[in-house]
């Protein structure tokens, strides 16, 4: 029997179970996958779970719709059991069918022999990402010896005290703490705070995950994990404390991270500030954080903040500390503990953390007069409307640093992680917010949903233009986005030196330059009754039959107030309607004009060519988009018309020049005389061709 199945957990075929019995199982709508959804959403070959050296990668094939993982669309991911993925409309989770305790060890082989007093943590292979072979197998043993031997000194160092590990803050040799550090009013349970507790696993039966001390534990990119650390000297205080390590040599240009998560979320009071405080070292070129999620029980798939501790560097144990307010509407926080480990060489360690409903927590939450709530936390800003909402996610701009793009691309970066401190303020007029940051470096991203990419932008002193998905500006002074239901403006004071767009998996970003503060409008209720006026005066013109008002008031609606989109729509809606008119009419004129000239009809001629005049007239040149055409068309017509015109004349001169002879047989020269006079003033200089040689023409 296989060690891993997916279960179907929505539609028809909820309930269904499907042994991973090979090392490769597709997914997709088509008949021929292995796993088979019936979802218009699913593509016809959508996704792959793959064994990969001891680990379990889901991978997305280039599907429309995309494969999503805790809301966020991925590419490729590792798999921990109790995982649940999403193919178009269907939940699917991956699940072990033995427990934990019963899996083979990491790298394969038999277990290891029991060190007394020393336990240290099987992780399951399916949390490992791929790319650990030989290296990381050994790497794994060796870590077995070294803990062991540390157990054993710690165990005769046990033995020495006493055995004592009761209270709180005791050194013991060395200066180094021998019982376990406690914190007055901590939040976290004892074992989770230090550490010092078995490593075991949280659910029943196949549901059950591997934790260490109340923590899910888990891997990011290489061959990464998180280890227990057991020994006189390692941690901070106690025994024990947590570790990430780089097992192996990461390939070149590959970013590696480790995350520990509270196998449950703490229950907190909203708006009461706390204070999250840990002792972290690190080694080699490692960098660790610690942060707080925070969440509401009442919407679990609702939006989640996260702020903390920065990621930062230390060579010896040192206590860090931050201070935040919870949310409104936030009752549950979660902690992280974050590794950024580039090499094997490379180690995070955390101990004594502590959370406590103290310190002075910055505000994270905004009413504004129009109802919206805006919330702020860890540089986040969510702005609520009737149908819709927008969520801004301020990120940092990185350049040149593969552990903090990899953050990025898995959707765990934050503006805390690297110093920014990000508040929320509301505009004196109640028209909006104002985001303001300080300490970081490299500038701010603002990233709004993929509906929202429609971008307007207004540099120096002309209106607003659209710009395409990826741009870069200077002299930025304002930049419209968003959707219907939430519309919102950025605008700069002074005008932004640097912006631009790019669009990706996780939607449209905005990339600020060293702007410290921008202006969030959201209200646009001046904006939408200019907007109306004009859209007013458009209409109007329409009915009188003044097309060229008409375009010119939509186009100052649309460069000047783009704030309003259901004025914006309206235009828009008029505008392509007198267009669709105008083609029309284009269309049978260039048609009526090759009639014209194939019969070298003179009256169907000057038809066309007054009608030209009537539509551009109508129009204008600046709205006529087949102007050039239209004037071919005159040339072609004026010159059919003086080509007929001297054929006309050519026989007419003739008729007149017979009359004369006729007039001069007769007798009556002076009548014949004044025939041919008139003849060679008006007809001698035309010739077949519609030119002529000089005089009045015709």
């Amino acid at each position: 029997m296989s060690d891993y199945v997916l279960e179907i957990l929505d539609g028809d075929q909820a309930g269904t179970v499907v042994e991973l019995d090979s090392d490769r199982l597709t997914i997709g709508r088509r008949p021929g996958n292995d796993l088979v959804l019936a979802d218009e959403k699913c593509s016809g070959k959508h996704a792959e779970i793959v064994f990969e050296d001891g680990g379990v990668v889901l991978r997305d094939l280039g599907s429309t719709n995309g494969t999503l993982m805790d809301g966020r669309r991925i590419e490729e991911m590792p798999l921990t059991a109790g995982d649940v993925f999403q193919v178009g409309r269907v939940r699917v989770r991956f699940r072990a069918t033995v427990s934990p305790s019963a899996a083979a060890p990491i790298g394969g082989g038999a277990p290891g022999p029991e060190v007394e007093d020393v336990q240290m943590h099987r992780l399951d292979a399916a949390a490992l990402r791929r790319g650990r072979g030989r290296g990381s197998m050994f790497g794994i043993v060796l870590g077995v010896l070294v803990l062991g031997a540390a157990g054993f000194w710690v165990w005769q160092t046990y033995l020495d005290g006493g055995g004592a590990r009761a209270g709180g803050g005791g050194a013991g040799a060395g200066g180094k703490s021998q019982t376990p550090l406690e914190v007055a009013g901590n939040l976290l349970p004892g074992n989770a705070a230090d550490f010092e507790g078995e490593a075991g696993s949280i659910g029943e039966g196949d549901e059950s995950v591997p934790t260490q001390t109340g923590w899910i534990l888990e891997t990011g990119v290489g061959g990464s994990s998180f280890a227990a650390v057991f020994g006189r000297g390692m941690a901070h205080s106690g025994e024990a404390a947590v570790e990430a390590v780089g097992l192996d040599a990461a390939a070149e240009g590959v970013a590696r991270y480790a995350l520990a998560r509270l196998a449950q979320p703490l229950r907190v009071s909203s708006e009461r500030p706390l204070r999250l405080a840990a002792h972290m070292r690190t080694s080699g070129a490692a960098r660790g954080a610690a942060r707080l999620v925070f969440s509401s029980s009442a919407d679990a798939e609702g939006v989640q903040f996260r702020t903390g501790l920065p990621l930062r560097s230390s060579d010896d144990w040192e206590r860090f500390a931050v201070d935040v307010a919870v949310p409104r509407g936030m009752d549950r926080v979660q902690v992280e503990l974050l590794a950024l480990l580039p090499d094997q060489n490379a180690a995070v360690a955390f101990d004594d953390l502590a959370v406590t409903a103290e310190g002075e927590g910055q505000s994270l939450y905004l009413q504004s007069r129009n109802g919206r709530t805006l919330i702020g936390a860890g540089g986040a800003v969510r702005i609520d409307a009737p149908e819709e909402s927008v969520l801004l996610d301020a990120a940092s701009v990185v350049e040149g640093d593969a552990g903090l793009a990899a953050l990025e691309t898995a959707g765990l970066l934050e503006p805390s992680d690297l110093g920014y401190r990000v508040g929320a303020d509301l505009l004196e007029d109640g028209t909006g917010f104002a985001l303001s940051f300080v300490d970081g470096t490299g500038g701010l991203a603002l990233v709004f949903p993929v509906e929202g990419a429609g971008v307007r932008a207004r540099s120096g002193s002309g209106g607003f233009a659209p710009v395409d998905p990826e741009f870069q500006a200077e002299d930025v002074q304002e930049l419209v986005l968003g959707t219907s239901g939430a519309r919102v403006a950025l605008r700069f004071d002074p005008p932004a030196a640097r912006a631009g767009g790019t669009m990706g998996g996780d939607g449209y970003r905005i990339l600020l330059g060293n702007e410290r503060t921008v202006a969030c409008v959201v209200d646009f209720t001046v904006e939408r009754e200019r907007a109306g006026e004009l859209l007013r005066t458009a209409e109007e013109a329409v009915a009188r039959g003044a097309a060229d008002v008409a375009l010119s008031t939509v186009e100052e609606l649309v460069t000047r107030w783009p704030h309003a989109t259901e004025r914006m729509r309206e235009a828009q809606t008029l505008r392509s309607g007198l267009l669709e008119q105008q083609q029309k009419r284009v269309d049978d004129l260039l048609e009526e004009g090759g009639e014209a000239a194939f019969f070298e009809a003179r009256v169907g001629y000057r038809r066309v060519l007054r009608e030209v005049d009537a539509l551009v007239a109508e129009y204008g040149e600046q709205h006529v988009a087949r102007l050039d055409e239209l004037r071919a068309l005159q040339d072609r017509l004026e010159a059919g018309l003086a080509t007929l015109d001297a054929r006309e004349g050519q026989e007419h001169g003739a008729l007149l020049t017979t009359l004369a002879d006729a007039f001069e047989t007769a007798g009556q020269d002076a009548l014949a005389e004044r025939i041919r006079g008139y003849v060679q003033s008006h007809y001698a200089d035309l010739k077949g061709d519609g030119s002529s040689d000089g005089g009045e023409g015709r």
